[in-house]
């Protein structure tokens, strides 16, 4: 099994409707509601309190989202 499932530079479309965690910031929750729907590449991924991935849209902001949320196009 590869760790992490894609790695950095995949195309994936976020979905919050997908609900991960959930336990993101306000100010996280509405950037990545701002990106819900968008498909962009996966830049990096952190798993020190479950698995989340940074993904960087085109106007250069990175959203954080967890793997359910993310569909690899």
């Amino acid at each position: 099994m590869n760790y992490p499932p894609f790695k950095s530079g995949t195309r994936v479309k976020a979905s919050i409707r997908r609900a991960g965690k959930n336990d993101y910031t306000s100010e996280a929750i509405a950037v990545r509601a701002l990106y819900d729907g968008h498909i962009r590449v996966g830049s990096e991924y952190h798993d020190s309190h479950g698995l989340c991935y940074g993904v960087k849209f085109e106007d250069g902001v990175v959203a954080f989202f967890d793997p359910e949320e993310l569909e690899v196009q």
